[in-house]
């Protein structure tokens, strides 16, 4: 038997410390190092060396990692790529020929150990890779025969599976309950992939199957295998995706997925096992292991009941991140369900409507016993102009002279810097001016962004969907809170880490102990509950005219607007 050795190729230095001190002896060898190649005046070539660390013996060990998502850069220094202790003043070299700015040798080393790995897979073995990109390289030799050959990163196993670069950080881990799939959840946040696999399938009774020995790990977000390993009884191979910790993720590995798989690689750990057969149950282990597998199976089940609840209430309510994502068709199907959703019984695409080639029309419009509210809907990358705000106000006219009524209400909506997340945009993303003008135009101005937090105002019962409503025939930029409710003022100062508010208040609206208010700053609103109020350094129950301080439960925001 050979000894319980290890060797790690190209993992970093703080993966092979952390090894060590969980006592484990590790050979820190190298698949050679990336050089970065300058080349000096009137020089188009240049010798290159892999510089590449391998145990001579590397069939001997019994577990081999192997990790191809290191990228790290060395400039070129002549001295690294003189000859290597040639015995004979004839040899083979590599070279790197203009215009090649990268020397990345993984590749061809990784050819060069083929035999190597097959060897020692075939004594048994373990092998560990973590995945980088499929690199396909070609490398010019010079010397006593000139040649070139193409090497790919992984070519280093036979009969290997498809592979596609493709990066990633959405994961799946396959659902079982060996220790290894509860390795993989574990250690999954904060991983990614950089390629995808394309398992070999054999077909029986006229059904695709992966072929045996072929088990699926991890897969990305549209299910493409992102992780796998190859099991034949003696050895194994995990293809692995990028994962942050590796030291931490390599040693639970070997204590707890390893000996389970892989029982004759991991003598120390699985001595004991003989003592795991029925034989030497302990009183009322197999009931208590079989009751185990009852909430295992119930929870597997719950799992999936609640995903698919998870995924219909996705289909329901998808339309809220579209709101503050899409453009064009998408954002306006997805503000015409919002209206639904806020009560609007009469809410009509206008494309399905007729109207005049090449005139600029509204997108939505909604019948109401007041009147038409005429929409127009944009999604943008930055912030509206002048005449994309006013552009609504002149369709406004049109559908006047139409119906003979001009009780019609023009909307301007949009979706904008749509690639930034919502909370650094310019919020309002209207100007002092666009906002007068809408005003002196009698024309209103919202974002989705307001819509989609008005959805949780609503369901917060904050706000009523009638006083929502009531909103979409405002003017200037609409503001939903300010429409609807009572405003008390900005602080003017703040005590005790921002929870004490003092106000200048008038005689009215008055605030009693107990009252709820809501506090709002740019679009964000927030729910605070009066603690206590103190007036004239006295405290009271409810408030009056002059300076007033309100104690409140939450931490606000400095320049916050309170309302009641």
């Amino acid at each position: 038997m050979r000894e319980n050795k290890i060797c790690g190729l190209n993992l970093s230095e703080g993966t092979i410390e952390y090894l060590k001190q969980e006592g484990m002896a590790i050979y820190p060898g190298s698949l050679g190092k990336q050089v970065q190649i300058t080349y000096p005046s009137y020089v188009s070539n240049l010798r290159v060396n892999p510089q590449a660390d391998i145990p001579k013996n590397l069939h001997e060990y019994s577990k081999i990692i192997i990790d191809l998502t290191t990228e790290a850069i060395v400039p070129y220094r002549s001295s690294d790529h003189g000859k290597i202790n040639e015995k004979s003043n004839r040899g083979t070299y590599i070279e790197c020929h203009q215009p090649q700015s990268l020397f990345d040798p993984t590749p061809l080393i990784l050819s060069i150990l083929q035999n190597e790995l097959s060897n020692a897979l075939q004594q048994g073995a373990l092998l560990i890779v973590f995945c980088g990109r499929n690199e396909k390289i070609e490398y010019h030799f010079s010397g006593e025969r000139e040649s070139s050959y193409e090497r790919q990163t992984y070519s280093f196993l036979p009969d290997f599976p498809g592979i596609n670069n493709r990066q990633g950080e959405i994961l799946k881990a396959e659902k079982g309950t060996n220790e290894i799939y509860s390795l993989i959840r574990k250690h999954l946040p904060g991983a990614r992939y950089h390629v995808t696999f394309n398992l070999p399938r054999t077909y029986q009774d006229g059904k695709p199957q992966l072929e045996k020995n072929y088990y699926p790990l991890v897969f990305s977000h549209d299910d493409e295998v992102v992780s796998f390993c190859i099991l034949d009884g003696k050895s194994g191979i995990f293809f692995l995706p990028d994962i942050d910790n590796k030291g931490v993720f390599l040693k639970e590995f070997f204590t707890q997925a390893g000996p389970e798989l892989l029982p004759a690689l991991f003598p120390d750990e699985v001595k004991d096992k003989w003592l795991e057969n029925k034989r030497y149950s302990l009183p009322n282990q197999e009931k208590l292991l079989h009751e185990r597998e009852k909430i295992i199976e119930q929870f597997t089940e719950k799992l999936k009941e609640k995903d698919l609840e998870i995924d219909r209430n996705n289909l329901e309510y998808g339309y809220l991140k579209t709101l503050l994502t899409g453009s064009g068709t998408e954002l306006v199907t997805a503000v015409i369900k919002f209206l639904h959703w806020l009560g609007f019984d009469h809410v009509v695409d206008a494309d399905t409507l007729p109207s005049e080639a090449g005139v600029l029309e509204e997108d939505v419009q909604i019948e109401t016993d007041k009147g038409l509210i005429i929409i127009e809907v944009k999604g943008i990358g930055g912030t509206s102009t002048d005449s994309e705000c006013s552009q609504i106000g002149k369709v406004r006219f049109r559908r006047a002279k139409q119906r003979n009524d001009f009780n019609v209400f023009p909307l301007y909506l949009v979706n904008h810097q749509r690639h930034l997340p919502a909370e650094k945009r310019q919020h309002p993303p209207f100007n002092a001016n666009q906002i007068s003008d809408a005003i002196n135009d009698q024309r209103g101005m919202l974002s989705t962004w307001q819509l989609f937090n008005l959805f949780s105002l609503v369901e917060k019962g904050v706000l009523t969907k009638d006083e929502a409503r009531a909103c979409f025939y405002g003017i200037g930029h609409i503001e939903f809170i300010s429409h609807s409710k009572r405003f008390l003022g900005i602080p003017k100062e703040y005590f005790k880490n921002n929870t004490v508010a003092i106000l200048e208040m008038t005689d009215e609206p008055k605030v009693k102990t107990g009252d709820q208010l809501i506090v709002v700053h740019n679009e964000d609103v927030q729910i605070a509950k009066i603690l206590s109020i103190e007036l004239n350094d006295e405290q009271v129950a409810e408030s009056a005219a002059g300076e007033v301080g309100l104690l409140l439960d939450i931490k606000i925001k400095k320049g916050a607007k309170l309302f009641l």
